[in-house]
């Protein structure tokens, strides 16, 4: 996987900047900000839900139930242009035996956005996929070697790594790490600057960079 700079707005008709975007997890902490700010753009936002669930004026809704490997993507899928895969466990105290479906969960996904001509993937990973702290003033990169210490960040760095695997060379995918600064890569109550700021990171990895390019690792 390649770390790069973020780069020039992606253009799935080639005359436009504005993408038909799926978002997986749409109601979740984050979802309930990006997908807002997505429409707020002028971008079509489909909303993918477990359920049914309000969602802001201007934002579709695609009913997807529970996601697992064998979650038929096709009607999902139809006219997209990028996926944003924010529908994963939340927190590393779950039972190892409840996260352990999320990598192929992810690697299909990954193969029926590409079989569907999906241009872009990014999937919100975690920075406990790389581990649990660095030394004061020196930040994880892309490539330090992942140290990933419990269930939950081995199993977030599987699913990156499914996911980049199951892509085509006329895609691209990306996971975006994040860490709440309380702790890394959990979100303690309802931080709604937090969330915007999260929501931010992965709409600018999400609508930026060209669609040829290769897998990227985007970490904040």
């Amino acid at each position: 996987m390649q770390h790069r700079a973020i780069g020039e707005r992606i253009r799935p008709g080639g005359n436009n900047d504005l993408a038909r975007i799926l978002v997986t997890g749409a109601a979740g902490f984050i979802g309930r900000a990006l997908c807002p700010a997505l429409a707020a753009e002028g971008h079509r936002v489909v909303a993918g839900l477990r359920r049914e669930a309000a969602m802001p004026h201007g934002v579709e809704t695609a009913i997807l139930g529970d996601i697992g490997p064998a979650t038929g993507w096709s009607a999902a899928l139809r006219g997209i242009d990028i996926v944003i895969h924010l529908a994963q466990r939340a927190h590393a105290g779950r039972d190892p035996a409840a996260l352990a479906a999320e990598p192929e969960a992810a690697a299909a996904l990954a193969r029926a956005a590409r079989g569907d001509g999906v241009k872009r993937l990014v999937l919100l990973s975690s920075v406990k996929a790389m581990g649990e702290a660095t030394p004061p003033g020196r930040p994880f990169r892309a490539d330090h070697e992942p140290r990933p210490q419990d269930a939950y960040a081995r199993t977030k760095l599987a699913s990156e790594r499914a996911a980049a695997g199951s892509r085509g060379s006329s895609s691209s995918s990306s996971a975006r790490r994040w860490s709440t600064g309380r702790g890394c890569g959990r979100i303690r109550g309802a931080d709604p600057a937090r969330r915007e700021r999260i929501a931010v990171a992965v709409r600018r990895a999400s609508t930026t960079a060209a669609a040829s390019s290769p897998a990227t690792i985007w970490s904040i």
